[in-house]
């Protein structure tokens, strides 16, 4: 049976490192990303971000990604 699929959105103020930070935490859960976009709104100065993805082991845990994901959330806004 295939790894469930999820879909992150995001939406910060625009700065250096938020894919790499991103694209980390998913790795290090144990993710694999399946598709990614992602842009600026030059205008407004923010960033926005959609990234699908699925476990790539066993150990994949989503709830203890959201608990990553609210841990980095906070200095971003």
């Amino acid at each position: 049976m295939p790894a469930a699929r999820h879909i992150l959105t995001l939406s910060c103020a625009d700065r250096p490192g938020i894919v790499a930070k991103v694209s980390a935490a998913l790795f290090e859960g144990g993710f694999n990303v399946l598709e990614a976009q992602q842009f600026d709104d030059l205008e407004t100065g923010n960033f926005f971000m959609r990234v699908e993805f699925d476990g790539a082991r066993g150990t994949a845990d989503v709830a203890a990604l959201r608990n990553v994901f609210a841990a980095l959330a906070g200095p971003t806004g």
